[in-house]
């Protein structure tokens, strides 16, 4: 389903950080992450970083 970067990136989105900081947590530029976030809206079907969370929550994902 997702990558294990993207998953990596799906706890930080729910930890409520933005792609910048994302990017300097984990030394990824932040065009990388923008580009990690809109894998996983395609993937999911969903348009915003809220539906991003509940899917992933509704997945097991994230707790």
């Amino acid at each position: 389903m997702l990558t294990e970067a993207e998953k990596e990136i799906l706890v930080l989105i729910y930890e409520g950080l933005s792609s910048r900081q994302i990017g300097n947590r984990l030394s990824r530029s932040e065009h990388t992450v923008k580009s990690h976030v809109r894998n996983i809206m395609q993937k999911w079907n969903v348009t915003t970083r809220v539906q991003i969370i509940r899917t992933g929550i509704h997945y097991g994902l994230i707790r």
